[in-house]
């Protein structure tokens, strides 16, 4: 749940930048002839949009319109009343209050362009509606994701700071819960708590009660007993940006060597991505980025048939299992691929 003050800060994420970012885009549209791009947000979705214009939803749909030239337009299902917030915390031209968003966004690409060849990022993910009203409009829709993927996967200075800060508030949160608890409940409201706090705008711990039993990081309704080996993953966003940490914890002193032994070799590991065969050892593992409208989605892992590229200058939350004497350990951390990769927070 978002909660708080949702705001866009020109400090972190100036408008240069946001510019400078349209215009990668756009660079990649007209190389592939398209006289406008549409991203959709939403709540589950709005990494896109974030990226593009700084804007985070609270609720509701909306599109925003990039167009060949002139700024971007931000198209919202949301109502008249909360106007002035939407145009205070969006880089954009304009901002138009419509319940069909897509005839809306279908208009405002008329007026910029005429009917055009528009692209839309995670084209298959739109409600059909939405499609269909934008094609009403006279244009020609295709799936633009590969092409906004390939312009989102470099991080930005901006993005990095960004992100940077995201991780020290997960990190902050992991480091104030108490090795010795032993209520999930109470140990998800400290990690809520305390992200929060420093300033996350969304907070989501799973936790794995018992790795003896069950590795699977679960999100937790009411209380549950940890044992004496657990595990939890932190997924904060501050600012649109996103990251994943994941922890094991205990209280006995001999699993704990164990989990620091994983912690030591599990680093050595991915400090060498983008290659993936230091991850070998691993159980499992998971590489996961932020591509297009969502938040964190797979990229690379132990089960993943066709990866995509990591290229230099990336963010990735990298998320592995390892057993060290028959104790499992789950362990994760955001990484910059600089080159060597680095660590965030």
């Amino acid at each position: 749940m978002r909660r708080g003050l949702i705001s866009w800060s020109k400090d972190e994420l100036p408008e240069a930048v946001l510019d400078r970012r349209v215009d990668s885009l756009r660079a990649a549209m007209a190389e592939a002839g398209l006289d406008a791009v549409l991203a959709y947000t939403t709540p589950a979705r709005a990494a896109a949009v974030a990226w593009l214009a700084g804007f985070v939803p609270y609720w509701n749909q909306g599109l925003l319109v990039v167009p060949r030239e002139g700024r971007p337009v931000l198209v919202s299902a949301l109502s008249n009343r909360v106007n002035g917030w939407m145009r205070r915390n969006a880089h954009v031209a304009d901002v138009l209050n419509a319940p069909r968003i897509g005839s809306e966004a279908g208009r405002a690409i008329a007026a910029a362009v005429g009917k055009g060849n528009v692209g839309v990022v995670d084209f298959p993910h739109l409600p059909a509606a939405v499609i269909e009203d934008v094609a009403a409009e006279g244009h020609q829709v295709s799936d633009a994701t590969a092409l906004f993927r390939a312009v989102r996967a470099f991080a930005d200075a901006a993005d990095i700071a960004l992100h940077d800060k995201a991780a020290q508030i997960a990190a902050g949160a992991l480091a104030a819960v108490d090795d010795n608890v032993r209520d999930a409940a109470r140990l998800v409201a400290t990690i809520d708590g305390e992200a929060r706090r420093q300033g996350a705008e969304e907070v989501y711990p799973a936790v794995a009660t018992g790795l003896a039993s069950s590795q699977h990081l679960v999100r937790l309704e009411g209380s549950r007993a940890l044992e004496d080996l657990w595990a939890v993953r932190v997924s904060v966003s501050y600012k649109g940006a996103w990251v994943r940490i994941t922890r094991t914890r205990s209280r006995d002193a001999a699993l704990r060597t164990r989990i620091a032994e994983a912690e030591r070799a599990l680093a050595a590991m991915i400090v060498q991505l983008p290659r993936t065969e230091p991850l070998a050892p691993c159980v499992s593992w998971l590489v996961e980025a932020t591509r297009s409208s969502l938040p964190l989605e797979p990229i690379a892992g132990s089960m993943i048939a066709e990866p995509e590229a990591m290229p230099a200058g990336g963010i990735v939350s990298v998320l592995a299992r390892l057993d060290v004497e028959g104790t499992p350990v789950l362990l994760g951390a955001p990484m910059l691929l600089t080159d060597p990769p680095r660590m965030l927070g």
